[in-house]
């Protein structure tokens, strides 16, 4: 590959930026997979690294003999450029902490480009893997993948969907209790195809959905506890009929939830919406916040807190035991 010519800002000055030795080593960590960018991307990364480079040298804490200075500039395997200055006086402390700082920055920009170019593409071709796993009350899924889960007491099954050069990737594992399902940690994963995970067992009553995923009851959830934490714009739906429920979501997180709840604790921020009135409810905590937004009905009483813009919207007819509400938000009955 052939790099692009391009200038370094500092011609002229008397600033050591970086230390040259440091540099080499650091950049021999990083892997050589740079073969891929294109000139444009090299030229976008070296006008950010400029940016945060000129933005530390702005601060003057003292002048410097500048009569004895020479400029250099390197490329080590396409990651960046360094830029050494040899002066013959030294520079105050205060600018070398400067210069720590803004090499860190680079390196993470550096970092997050390396990334993206060991991205791995999911084929067009779909196939079905079956993964053998039992003895799991919980489930934890922790990117985009489309969960569906059907409660069977004579069948455990977990089938997963999905292309096949990615399956190999895909970690689907019980610890404690708890069914994992989740991308192999430092891969960088595109796909077009919904990755599917078909989960059939006998019990299964806490959820914990991170990172966009989708979880979707194919039949009722008949247990004394519910749990469900979800984050990161994930989605649940089902029905379910509970004794004791706990319900937290943030990151615009949504639940589609009909069924019945003796008593239910629901906590939502950032966004957030639940929602149908077919969940009915005998006691409900709720808390609100962050313009987020719930539609439930509740039969017996409820404690209400709301903040942020956030609206409470409920059916019956219950007692409302403690309210408390600021910054522009509503209860409405309907």
């Amino acid at each position: 590959m052939v790099w692009p010519n391009l200038p370094c800002p500092f011609n002229g000055s008397s600033h050591r930026f970086l230390q040259l030795p440091l540099v080499r080593r650091l950049m021999l960590w990083l892997p050589k997979i740079h073969s891929s960018l294109e000139t444009t991307l090299i030229r976008s990364l070296h006008i950010v690294f400029i940016a945060i480079l000129k933005t530390v040298t702005t601060y003057n804490y003292g002048q410097e003999d500048t009569s004895h200075c020479v400029f250099s500039k390197k490329f080590y395997f396409g990651i960046g450029v360094a830029c050494t200055f040899d002066c013959h006086k030294d520079i105050n402390t205060k600018k070398i902490i400067m210069r720590k700082i803004a090499f860190i920055l680079s390196l993470a920009v550096l970092a997050t480009v390396s990334t993206s170019c060991n991205k791995i593409k999911g084929s067009s071709t779909i196939t079905t893997e079956v993964r053998t796993v039992s003895n799991f009350t919980e489930l934890d899924v922790q990117d985009a993948f489309e969960v569906d889960v059907t409660y069977s007491a004579t069948q455990e099954l977990i089938t997963v969907e999905a292309p096949e050069n990615l399956h190999e990737f895909i970690e689907v594992n019980v610890v404690s209790g708890k069914l994992k399902v989740h991308f192999k940690h430092n891969k960088n994963i595109s796909w077009n195809n919904s990755i599917k995970i078909h989960i059939t067992t006998a019990e299964l009553n806490e959820f914990s959905l991170s990172g966009a995923s989708n979880v979707i009851l194919n039949n009722a959830l008949n247990s004394t506890e519910f749990e469900l934490d979800a984050s990161g714009a994930s989605e649940f739906e089902g029905e379910v009929n509970i004794a004791h429920g706990d319900i937290e979501m943030s990151g615009a997180s949504k639940a589609k939830i009909n069924g019945t709840a003796l008593e239910a604790f629901v906590e939502l921020s950032g966004a957030s919406t639940i929602r149908k009135y077919e969940f009915e409810i005998e006691t409900l905590d709720i808390k609100l916040s962050g313009a987020s937004n719930a539609y439930l009905t509740i039969l017996n009483s409820m404690s209400v807190e709301l903040s942020g813009a956030s609206t409470l919207n409920y059916k019956g007819d219950p007692v409302i035991t403690q309210i408390n509400t600021s910054g522009a938000s509503n209860i409405n009955k309907n």
